[in-house]
């Protein structure tokens, strides 16, 4: 099987100075083991970053929580019975929660308004792959709880559950994105050093809307982090000779990777198709493309087997029985999906308030990265894959109703093609390193601060000049959709989110100002600077020193191997 020409694959690096040599002119590639531990401590920077954030409730992220409880506790995919609260006073001011058979108007209330229903059952308007991705830590958490007897159903067991679940499950396949995109990029661009690679992977990871993103319980990240796996093993070819069976694995798992994106998030059918004619430019010979198609099989029966039992066809999916605030009328497909609206695709890539290029700026230098890959011949191909990934999620964004994912900080639905539109990076990094690292500093900076405030925030709060104005003109802070009056981003503190896994608005089960509502969302600095932007001072501090350490590390052996 051929995925590359073999001058350019067996390669490694060289130093950080000068030029890179033409892929041609590379020598020998190092030992993949030496970079084990560089791979290690990458991973631990990411998931230490993800693992420090709690973003509260949300529509999007309790509807999923519910059902990973529905599934470890009733054996259930519907979600009713764990979806609606209602409040139990206590005497002397002490409320508590407990779940409620169903809604009564003024008395109980619910999570999340990302339903679908059909024939009486309730269902998340979603497919159900990172529900999956999250039920082994719930398992393992709730049977914790059953041995010391504490009560799922409490405000602090539904805070804390859907952060561990988060941090287990997005949190920790975004950090092995960020691995994959190291190992991805190393072997896109053998011939530049390994150091840039880990920079631009870092400020990728650390500094774009894969950050915040991975401390959600969004789909986002996941169908991200399982796309760039797929592409890695159809594109990391061996450093030596490897048998046939192993080299079938490889498109086995592939194709498997590509399914489990399906299962996440239907919109990565689309991503799948790009991959898919890839396979087909790349694989030699052609008979064992049939491996890949083999390998996506198991997920795609295990979807069409969801779609039967929860809505009675293979071919209904969550869209079709879902909201109806949602669905726009005839002529959409899936009732949400038009033609591309050439406003709405040109804001979400430069809009001042919420356009990939402002809200991830390290970003912007992947137009040089892509101007500077396409001197790499034997990377053309993957070139044309990158871009055709793009331009797909974009056009299919700028079709969608809600192009600007409602509230949410950025173009939320293009944070899957980051990686990829991320991958030449690396290049810039070398050409560029000055230019390059302070664009990246930036980035990190901007992406830490609001994911430090509240990634849910309505988009066009993040309108910087808009709120300096405001400021400027003691204009009356906006309301939000619940009547409540928003502040500044200039004036708020940390961890902003009000709303609870347990309501879907703010201020439903506990009153402004309790323990409760400070506590929906966090930090981990919170514990010793309540509600303070000094709780992100320890997490900055670990950043700087071991991000540090690592570049440091991998200068000194790029230093050491080159000839």
């Amino acid at each position: 099987m051929q995925f590359a020409s073999p001058e350019s694959r067996d390669a490694h690096s060289t130093t950080s100075r000068g030029p890179a040599p033409a892929p041609s002119q590379t020598p020998p590639a190092a030992p993949a083991h030496r970079d084990g531990r560089v791979q290690i401590g990458l991973f631990v920077v990411l998931f230490v970053t993800y693992a420090y954030f709690h973003q509260g409730g949300g529509w999007n992220q309790n509807i999923r929580f519910d059902q990973v409880r529905s599934i470890v506790e009733s054996a259930d995919f519907a979600v009713h019975d764990y979806w609606c609260y209602e409040v139990v006073e206590n005497g002397g001011g002490s409320r508590s929660l407990r779940r409620a058979p169903e809604w009564v108007e003024g008395r109980t209330f619910l999570n999340s308004r990302d339903f679908a229903i059909y024939e009486n059952r309730v269902f998340p308007n979603k497919p159900p792959g990172t529900t999956l991705m999250a039920l082994p830590a719930y398992w393992l958490i709730r049977n914790i709880e059953s041995w010391i007897g504490a009560d799922p159903d409490r405000w602090w067991s539904l805070t804390l559950n859907l952060y561990l679940i988060t941090v287990l499950s997005v949190g920790a396949v975004g950090s092995l994105g960020g691995v994959a995109f190291y190992r991805t990029s190393r072997a896109l661009f053998p011939s530049v050093a390994r150091t840039h690679h880990l920079v631009a992977t870092l400020f990728v990871f650390l500094g774009t809307l894969l950050l915040p993103y991975s401390t959600l319980l969004f789909d986002h990240v996941p169908t991200a982090a399982l796309l760039l796996l797929a592409f890695a093993l159809l594109f990391n070819g061996p450093h030596h000779e490897v048998s046939t069976s192993a080299l079938n694995l490889r498109l086995l798992l592939a194709g498997l990777l590509c399914g489990g994106a399906v299962i996440t998030n239907y919109a990565a059918i689309g991503a799948v198709g790009c991959m898919t004619i890839y396979v087909v430019a790349r694989v030699r010979p052609r008979s064992r493309f049939g491996a890949f198609l083999l390998g996506g099989v198991p997920l795609g029966v295990f979807l069409a087997v969801y779609h039967a039992s929860c809505f009675g066809s293979v071919f209904a999916t969550s869209y079709t029985y879902q909201n109806k605030d949602f669905v726009e009328g005839g002529g959409h497909l899936f009732g949400v999906f038009g033609l591309p609206d050439p406003v709405a695709a040109l804001s979400l890539i430069f809009s001042p308030r919420s356009g990939l290029l402002l809200t991830s700026p390290v970003l912007a230098l992947s137009l040089v990265g892509f101007v500077l890959m396409w001197r790499w011949k034997q990377r053309r191909v993957e070139l044309v894959l990158l871009l055709a990934l793009f331009c797909y999620y974009w056009l299919m964004n700028a079709a969608f109703n809600k192009p600007h994912g409602g509230s949410a900080y950025g173009p939320r639905y293009l944070v899957p093609v980051i990686p990829f539109v991320a991958l030449p990076l690396a290049l810039v990094f070398h050409r560029l390193p000055r230019i390059a690292t302070v664009v990246g500093i930036v980035s990190v900076a901007l992406v830490l601060y609001v994911t430090s405030i509240n990634v849910q925030l309505p988009w066009h709060l993040l309108d910087l000049a808009t709120q300096t104005v405001a400021a400027a003109t003691s204009t009356p802070p906006a309301t939000s959709d619940d009547g409540l009056p928003v502040t500044s981003v200039f004036d708020v503190g940390v961890s902003t989110n009000r709303v609870g896994a347990y309501e879907l608005r703010p201020l439903v089960a506990f009153p402004p100002g309790s323990h409760q509502v400070n506590w929906n969302a966090f930090n981990l600095g919170e514990t010793i600077a309540p509600q303070s932007f000094a709780s992100v001072l320890p997490l900055s501090a670990f950043l700087v020193v071991s991000s540090a350490i690592l570049v440091r590390r991998q200068r000194t052996r790029d230093q050491t191997m080159a000839p």
